[in-house]
């Protein structure tokens, strides 16, 4: 589907006190946040694209290399409770922006091509001011 509006949904953020690093904790990506407390995650629009994926089944590659949350803060709250990377996996504010791809799967997951995450909530808080969020049904 398609955003037709900024989309509020709640990313879960490994964190590394010695190396003060963030990053995803299944794909081990690494997130810098900007000054604003801001990191933007894009992925190449020919990765959109379905693909032949094993036993014939046709896999999303959105789904596969695109940015994953949940839909539902708690949702997210348990998986950080229960993973606990490191120096603690917490839940944090993020925004699939207007215009981006997503597919919401059936666990309160949520998959996009494009993701806004922030590093404290005063960060979405004053992003959500001046854009249009909503929450994804």
């Amino acid at each position: 589907m398609k955003a037709e509006t900024d989309l509020k949904v709640y990313k879960c953020l490994d964190y590394n006190r010695s190396y003060d690093m963030y990053s995803t904790p299944f794909q081990f990506m690494r997130v810098e946040f900007d000054k604003n407390g801001k990191f933007a995650f894009e992925m190449d629009a020919d990765l959109l694209n379905d693909f032949p994926g094993v036993c014939g089944k046709v896999v999303c590659k959105m789904v596969e290399k695109g940015m994953h949350a949940y839909r539902a803060k708690a949702a997210a709250d348990i998986i950080s409770a229960k993973f606990h990377k490191d120096d603690g996996t917490k839940t944090h504010y993020a925004v699939i922006p207007k215009g981006s791809y997503y597919y919401i799967g059936n666990k309160c997951d949520i998959v996009s091509n494009r993701m806004i995450i922030f590093k404290r909530k005063k960060d979405f808080d004053a992003y959500a001011k001046e854009n249009k969020v909503k929450t994804v049904e």
